[in-house]
């Protein structure tokens, strides 16, 4: 009994482990970015995809916000 709880232990660590040091290095916010649009420039230009945005109506950028 003793074995298996060891056995048992023994994988869940190894599984952590495993996980986290794959895990380093990737920011998963980023990895896959398709578009990006940052709005500091008082635009809605997509700097990522080329995906750029118009705004409409009453729609205005002020310090990096869209309103």
């Amino acid at each position: 009994m003793r074995t298996n709880v060891n056995f048992l232990l023994s994988f869940v660590l190894a599984t952590i482990l495993i996980s986290r040091v794959s895990a380093q290095g990737t920011d998963p916010g980023t990895a896959d970015l398709k578009h990006s649009w940052t709005f500091e420039d008082g635009t809605a230009n997509d700097y990522v995809g080329g995906a750029n945005g118009t705004l409409v109506g009453d729609a205005s950028i002020e310090d990096g916000s869209l309103f």
